[in-house]
């Protein structure tokens, strides 16, 4: 796998939470965006590489790559990043596209020369929209995906049944609460973090009690504190640990 968090062992100031805060919006305008299947990876960089502009910021880098399964952490031939265009095109070929099934890693970063750099990365999974199981921008819905920006949808697109496509993270770490400006983030940013940090929490939290042959009961989607806390006392003291931080990580920020 392929993960990046950058994290404070202190209080951030104010200015290191804007620099975070705004490659956490770059990361989610694009984990969140819908997309045709076979889109080439280099359209979609700059749907993250544009929240970095706004603030009069970029990276070096691609904003994603490839990732193989028992094969190289950065496998092409995909990638998410405007470069890869000239590559292909000096090669005399066209660059392939994306779909489903497909892994790839989502990574915009930001680096102030002597002072500090941040890169929030995921791996995710190209997978069909209708086929997402939670709503990134609705915590109390079971809609899927193709609601995520509004319940309207065109009746036809004019093409021959395209097939439509988003990003579900494999990547299952929580972004860093205190290095967070709420007030940069739009509802529906709030709402993807929210979302993201609840998954997290409900698949990470079972995994810790099922280490030990428990199996937590649960009745809604949204996995609360008294429902995982109440077999604590039956973990080890570096699993409640564990748990404890899951938790506080993943409370909702409103």
């Amino acid at each position: 796998t392929d993960v990046t968090r950058t994290i404070h062992l202190n209080e951030p100031t104010l200015e290191e939470k804007n620099c975070y805060t705004a490659v956490l919006k770059a990361h989610i305008s694009l984990s969140m965006q819908i997309f045709p299947s076979n889109t080439p990876g280099s359209r979609l960089d700059v749907l993250s590489r544009r929240i970095m502009w706004q603030y009069r910021g970029n990276y070096a880098h691609g904003t994603g790559h490839g990732v193989g399964a028992f094969l190289n952490v950065h496998e092409g031939p995909i990638g998410l990043s405007g470069s890869r265009l000239n590559m292909y095109s000096r090669m005399g070929i066209t660059e392939p596209g994306l779909q489903e099934n497909m892994v790839v890693t989502i990574e915009p970063g930001y680096y102030w020369t002597d002072h500090f750099g941040i890169r929030l990365e995921n791996v995710v999974f190209i997978v069909p929209v209708e086929t997402v199981d939670f709503d990134f921008n609705n915590m109390n819905t079971n809609n899927t995906l193709m609601t995520m920006h509004n319940s309207f949808q065109f009746a036809s697109d004019n093409t021959d049944c395209t097939k439509w496509l988003t990003f579900e993270p494999v990547t299952l770490v929580p972004f860093q609460r205190k290095f967070i400006n709420i007030n940069m983030l739009s509802m529906n940013e709030l709402n993807w973090l929210n979302n993201y940090h609840n998954i997290i929490r409900k698949v990470l939290c079972q995994r810790i009690y099922q280490e030990v042959n428990i199996n937590l009961s649960i009745d809604n989607e949204n996995l609360d504190q008294q429902s995982i806390l109440s077999n604590m006392s039956m973990l080890s003291s570096s699993r409640q640990r564990c748990l404890q931080w899951i938790i506080n990580q993943t409370e909702i920020l409103s």
